[in-house]
This record gives structure tokens, C-alpha cells and sequence, in this order.
């Protein structure tokens, strides 16, 4: 038996090219197995979706690594423990052949995972556009209201989502549903901040927002100042939380 990934490729109404993915087992005849592919080569960052063929709800969802992204999903689907309870109960009723997977962006050019999501953003809202059901509605919330949350998990407060998902090592979506569910009483959203409106001390000199860093010309991009932020050198940090987790 030999593991195989049929696909096709197409173009989306943005002219950009989409992966369809449908996996199977199946038997080989001697030693010519059929359309075997390299899968490692979709070991790269980019956007993906899972979408329920009879419903036609999709799931939307942005990776650094899409090739373990999409065997994580098919993994907790089939075990019966995926994060989206919706996702899951359609997974539940019709299957495999049901759905269907597609890589929607992938390569190099997407390693920036700030431009992920806000492309993740705008594939979303087209999603709602075009009167397509979508499962995890709360990326669109949190777009679409063009704020960050403050959140607090087992007593550490986070500048943001993203900045959870990293100290704490879950998906976004993981997140977003434990700060609604009451099994977690220890997440919690404090407050919701507009976005754009970061202030930044760099040695001493407090910028009103990381936009205002680069205007400055002490960074090149937003995602230089993100990174420096994020290190743990002292000349560069944020002026909205404390290092221990209280906020100003």
C-alpha cells in the first residue's frame, strides 16, 4: 500500500494559485505506484482551508509549516478532538470524502506571519462576501473590529493573541475559544485595545505606536520593530506591560 496525494491545480479570483488536496491509500501494481508525490515540498508557510463539501463551510487558517498544520487537523479530526466542535461534528457525519483540503497560499513569500493573517483577514471576509458559512468566525471578530485583545492565562497577561499563542504554545484558535469557554476560568480578556496604537520605548524615547518606529528610521519594517520588541534586549519594549504581567 502506498500513501498518495492526487491534486490539481487552479487559480482563484485573485490569480493566485490554489492547491487541491484529497488524500487516499491506494494499492499499487508492482513497483509503479500512482500519482506519488513529494509532500515535504508544502513544508512551507502560507494559508489553508478545510472545507465541508455538503455545507459548504470552510475553515481558513494561516501556518508557518502548512504540511504539519493540515496533518494536524486531519489527525484531531479523525481522533475525534478537533479545537472547532462544529468542524468536528460535520467531520463526524460526512467523512473524509465530504471534505476537502486546499492550500490557498504557500512559499517563501508568505513567511511573514503578519502578512499570513492579514491576508488570512481578507480571504475570510470574501468567504462571508460570497455567502460561504465559515467555522471560525472568530478571526473574523477579531479583524473586523481592528483591535488587539489584553488577555490574562493562569496569571500572565499577554500584550495580544499572538503574543498568547506563543508563550503558552497553542493555536490562536485554541485561544479564542478557551477565553469564551467556562472550563477555563484562568483566561480571561482584560481589555481590548485599537490597533496601531502600541506605545514602544526605545532606549528611553516612547514612540505612540510601532508605525511611528519606523517613520523614525529606526527600523526598516513593522516586522523589524516586532522582533526586537519580542527579544529580550532592554533598550527595546513595549510600555504596556510590566515584566511581571501587571498591566500600567
Amino acid at each position: 500500500m502506498a500513501f498518495a496525494i492526487p491534486f490539481s491545480r487552479h487559480k482563484n479570483p485573485n490569480h493566485q494559485k490554489v492547491l487541491s488536496i484529497n488524500t487516499a491509500v491506494q494499492g499499487t501494481q508492482g513497483n509503479e505506484p500512482e500519482n506519488e508525490i513529494d509532500v515535504t515540498a508544502y513544508a512551507v508557510p502560507g494559508i489553508c482551508e478545510i472545507r465541508c463539501i455538503p455545507k459548504n463551510r470552510v475553515y481558513i487558517g494561516e501556518s508557518e509549516n502548512l504540511l504539519a498544520r493540515l496533518g494536524k487537523h486531519a489527525a484531531s479530526l479523525a481522533q475525534k478532538q478537533h479545537d472547532c466542535t462544529d468542524l468536528q461534528q460535520d467531520w463526524n457525519q460526512f467523512g473524509l470524502k465530504g471534505h476537502s483540503f486546499r492550500i490557498l497560499r504557500h512559499g517563501p513569500s508568505w513567511a511573514d506571519g503578519e502578512k499570513r493573517r492579514n491576508e488570512e483577514a481578507l480571504i475570510l471576509k470574501e468567504e462571508q462576501k460570497e455567502s460561504f458559512s465559515v467555522y471560525n468566525t472568530d478571526r473574523i471578530a477579531t479583524f473586523t473590529h481592528n483591535y488587539r485583545r489584553l488577555i490574562e492565562i493562569d496569571g500572565k497577561v499577554y500584550a495580544s493573541v499572538i503574543a498568547a499563542q506563543k508563550g503558552v504554545g497553542v493555536s490562536e484558535t485554541t485561544i479564542q475559544r478557551r477565553l469564551r469557554d467556562s472550563k477555563y476560568p484562568t483566561w480571561r480578556e482584560l481589555d481590548r485595545i485599537k490597533s496601531g496604537y502600541t506605545k514602544v520605548c526605545i532606549e528611553g524615547q516612547e514612540f505612540k505606536s510601532i508605525e511611528a518606529v519606523v517613520k523614525a528610521g529606526l527600523a526598516n519594517n513593522r516586522g523589524t520593530v516586532t522582533r526586537r520588541l519580542n527579544s529580550s534586549g532592554p533598550k527595546w519594549r513595549k510600555s504596556l506591560v510590566e515584566e511581571l504581567g501587571k498591566v500600567r
